[in-house]
Order: structure tokens, then C-alpha cells, then sequence
């Protein structure tokens, strides 16, 4: 697990995209070397907002956000957005697709993570990921 804590003051859009970058390298090599691994789409994974709360009951300063690799993700069975974009990126980089994780930022200081295509389409991770839950839980019996 990446541990970075990150005064909301130094959050810049550069030095965000500079750790984003290497997730997603991290990712890419985990995907190399490790056969087998299931899309992140057909994973089961769901989208976990990370919140100050969550991350102090994890031991963890509430100004610590926690980036995931590919296996930490598939341990909980969840990511927030950075993870769950950086999975994403590398599954296209190993599809060779030059997609890249973009940044935009919600509110100041509060920044959200998806992906871009090259021919500049995006695609949300965590949108999806909500609305298959969404999906299935309409499919499930009452």
C-alpha cells in the first residue's frame, strides 16, 4: 500500500499527476508479472469513498490518503478513485492503449481521478463501478 499524506495546501495538480504516474507504473508492472488477473470491471471491486473517518479508524491521520495497488485493491475489495483509475490505466496500457489518469479538481484542495483515451474520451471508474452495483442490486429479489 502507498501511504501518502498530503497537506492540502501542497496539492498541487502537478505533483498529483507526478504519484498518479506511478500507481499506475506500479499497476502496470503487477499486470506484467502476474497472470490471470481479472479486469477490474468483472473483479467484483466496488467504489469505497475514502473519508477522514475511514481513514482514522485505520490508524491513520485524516490528512493521510491512502493509494492502492492492484493487490491491496483485490484484499478489500474496494477503492476510491485514484485506485481504482490507476487499475484502469494499466489494464489499457497492457492493452496497448496510451490512456493516462486525468485529474480535475472538485472543490478546492478536492480533486477526482478518471481516465483518458488518447483520442480525449474520458471514462469514470468509479462511476461504473457504482451503477454495476446499482445494476445488481435492482436484479436481486426483494
Amino acid at each position: 500500500m502507498i501511504k501518502i499524506a498530503i497537506i492540502a495546501r501542497a496539492k498541487s495538480e502537478h505533483s498529483l499527476y507526478v504519484m498518479l504516474s506511478a500507481l499506475c507504473a506500479l499497476n502496470c508492472e503487477y499486470l506484467r508479472t502476474t497472470p490471470r488477473v481479472p479486469r477490474l470491471y468483472a473483479s467484483g471491486t466496488r467504489y469505497r469513498r475514502e473519508t477522514a473517518s475511514s481513514r482514522r479508524a485505520h490508524g491513520n491521520p485524516s490528512d493521510c490518503d491512502e493509494w492502492l495497488t492492484i493487490p491491496e485493491i483485490r484484499s478489500v475489495g474496494a477503492g476510491d478513485c485514484e485506485d481504482l483509475a490507476a487499475w484502469r490505466v494499466a489494464e489499457l496500457r497492457q492493452d496497448g492503449i496510451a490512456a493516462r489518469p486525468q485529474l480535475r479538481e472538485v472543490r478546492p484542495g478536492h480533486w477526482h481521478v478518471t481516465v483518458i483515451y488518447p483520442d480525449g474520451t474520458g471514462e469514470d471508474p468509479s462511476r461504473i463501478l457504482v451503477d454495476q452495483e446499482r445494476a445488481r442490486g435492482a436484479q436481486e429479489p426483494p
